[in-house]
C-alpha cells in the first residue's frame, strides 16, 4: 500500500508530537474556561425559572393575588442565596484559573466534578424553596454545596502542587487566603448539613447568612490584583 507524502518519514528533532498522546498533554485553559462560563450562566438562569406563581382561576381577587405573590418569598430568598453562591463560586473559579498557565487531564476531571455540582444547584434550590420545612430539602441543599466545595478543594490541591500548572511569581498570600476560605466554608457547610437533621430553617439560614456576609464582605485575595 502506497504511503501518503510525508507518511513514515522521520520527524525532525524538536518537532511537535502528534496522535492521541498530544490530546492528554497539558494544554491552555481557554476552552476549559469557556465551557465553565457557559455552564455557570445556564445554572444561574435556571435558578429563576422555579420562581413562578401557581395556576390561578380567572375570578381571583386582588387580595388573593397579593397573597400568592407575597407567598413567593421563600423561593425568592433561596433563589437570591443560590445566585450569590454561584456568583462566589464563579469568582473563585475565575481567580483560580487566572493563576494557571496550563491544565492537565486530572485538573479537567476535577473541573468537571465542580461543574456537575454547579448544574445540580437549581434542583437542590428548587427543593429548598418549595419544601423548606422538610429536613431532607435542607440536607440536599447543604450536601450539594459541600460536594461542590470538596470538588473545588480537589482542583486547588492538584493545581497548587504541580509547578508546571501554576504561573510563576505567585503572591504567597494567595494560597494562604484560599486555604483559610476553604477551611471556614467546609466547617460551615458541614455544620449546616448536620443541623439540617434537627432544623431545616436553621440549616438554610446558616448558609444564607454566610453567603450574604461574604458577598458584601472583604474580597478573597488581598495580595496581588487578579
Amino acid at each position: 500500500m502506497a504511503l501518503e507524502p510525508g507518511e513514515g518519514a522521520a520527524q525532525p528533532p524538536g518537532a511537535p508530537k502528534v496522535g492521541f498522546l498530544r490530546a492528554i498533554e497539558p494544554t491552555e485553559t481557554t476552552r476549559v474556561e469557556t465551557l465553565s462560563d457557559g455552564l455557570f450562566a445556564v445554572a444561574m438562569t435556571l435558578l429563576i425559572l422555579d420562581v413562578k406563581l401557581p395556576p390561578m382561576s380567572q375570578g381571583i381577587s386582588a387580595a388573593q393575588y397579593s397573597a400568592l405573590v407575597f407567598g413567593l418569598w421563600p423561593k425568592l430568598l433561596i433563589f437570591v442565596c443560590s445566585f450569590v453562591v454561584l456568583t462566589q463560586v464563579w469568582i473563585i473559579h475565575r481567580y483560580l484559573f487566572h493563576l494557571l498557565k496550563t491544565c492537565d487531564q486530572v485538573l479537567l476531571l476535577w473541573n468537571f466534578l465542580v461543574l456537575i455540582f454547579v448544574t445540580c444547584l437549581p434542583l437542590s434550590t428548587s427543593l429548598a424553596g418549595e419544601y423548606p420545612h422538610f429536613s431532607l430539602s435542607a440536607a440536599i441543599y447543604a450536601g450539594n454545596l459541600l460536594a461542590m466545595h470538596l470538588a473545588y478543594r480537589g482542583l486547588w490541591h492538584h493545581a497548587s502542587h504541580r509547578d508546571y500548572l501554576m504561573k510563576g511569581g505567585l503572591d504567597p498570600v494567595i494560597p494562604k487566603s484560599v486555604r483559610q476560605r476553604f477551611n471556614v466554608y467546609f466547617l460551615l457547610v458541614t455544620a449546616a448539613l448536620v443541623v439540617s437533621y434537627f432544623s431545616s430553617f436553621v440549616s438554610i439560614g446558616l448558609i444564607m447568612a454566610y453567603e450574604f456576609l461574604m458577598f458584601f464582605g472583604q474580597p478573597l485575595f488581598k495580595g496581588r490584583a487578579v
